[in-house]
């Protein structure tokens, strides 16, 4: 059973849509698994996007680039701009974010990858904790504001 409760405790605040896919990630219904990859609310004419824990996963489910933290890291990063970039924004517009590293050399990875692609800094709380599945090593929640 899935299910969507929502009280509107700010006026004005609707909840637009669950985004199930993106063009980089596919439903996680198709492999097995119950959750929307982002939730959009659209508050005082601005969108707001949930986005949920994303990891280096493909269109089939499949844990990808197994054992290599930079390239986990990279297909994270991508996966989290496709579905923000279908709702019109990316990554920099993310304004808090969660990352879990499963270890300090995933973390350093992370580090090291977004200084290397020259990204924007991403407010975020990094986390050394397991991450969704075994064999990866890092996962991002985060909210955008478009």
């Amino acid at each position: 059973m899935d299910v969507l409760a929502v009280e509107n405790l700010l006026p004005g605040a609707v909840v637009t849509t669950a985004l199930n896919r993106s063009a980089k990630q596919h439903s996680s219904f198709n492999y097995g698994s119950s959750f929307s990859r982002a939730m959009a609310f659209e508050i005082e004419g601005r969108q707001t996007i949930h986005v949920s824990g994303t990891a280096s996963i493909n269109t089939a489910g499949l844990s990808t680039h197994i054992g290599d933290a930079e390239h986990q890291c990279i297909d994270t990063l991508l996966s989290i701009s496709a579905l923000l970039a279908e709702q019109g924004g990316g990554l920099g517009h993310i304004t808090s974010a969660t990352l879990f590293c499963k270890d300090r050399a995933a973390w350093e990875a992370w580090e090291r990858t977004t200084q290397l692609l020259g990204l924007p800094k991403i407010p975020k709380i990094c986390l050394l904790a397991d991450v969704c599945r075994d064999d990866l090593l890092v996962e991002m929640e985060a909210v955008a504001v478009i």
